[in-house]
């Protein structure tokens, strides 16, 4: 979507290069997510109870000040993780998500088709799709 975006309303190389900045700076805050997600996975399989106080403790005590400092580093104004409420199935969602959208680009870095013959690609090869294995790994096998 991001591709598509940027090719449809055809932004000058100078619109895109900050596209590009803002797009890495918001990458780097949610990989600093999913390691702090790494880090409240560990607390939680040390702890055989208390799982909602683990939960409110880390948040607090690391998640939050993390994110609040790396917001500050990266010059993002809008820091959207301070201002959310977090929860388990908020953390595994963006990790889901996260995890998705990485295998995603990199199929697109390999299969090195414009974004019009990807997305033709894509269409074809769902037609061919076997629901035994994800659509990702399908796209993968392909390689």
């Amino acid at each position: 979507s991001e591709k598509m975006l940027i090719e449809y309303f055809n932004y000058s190389n100078e619109d895109q290069n900050n596209i590009l900045k803002k797009k890495e700076k918001y990458l780097k805050l949610n990989k600093k997510i999913v390691s702090l997600m790494g880090a409240l996975s560990t607390q939680y399989k040390s702890q055989k109870t208390g799982f909602d106080l683990i939960l409110s403790t880390f948040l607090k005590n690391e998640f939050l000040p993390q994110v609040t400092n790396l917001c500050a580093q990266l010059a993002i104004n809008n820091c959207w993780p301070v201002r959310e409420e977090w929860n388990n199935a908020r953390f595994a969602a963006l990790g889901t998500y996260e995890g998705k959208r990485d295998e995603l680009d990199e199929i697109f870095v390999k299969y090195n088709l414009d974004l019009k013959d990807f997305v033709l690609m894509l269409i074809k090869k769902e037609k061919q799709f076997d629901e035994n294995i994800s659509f990702i790994e399908f796209l993968k096998k392909g390689l």
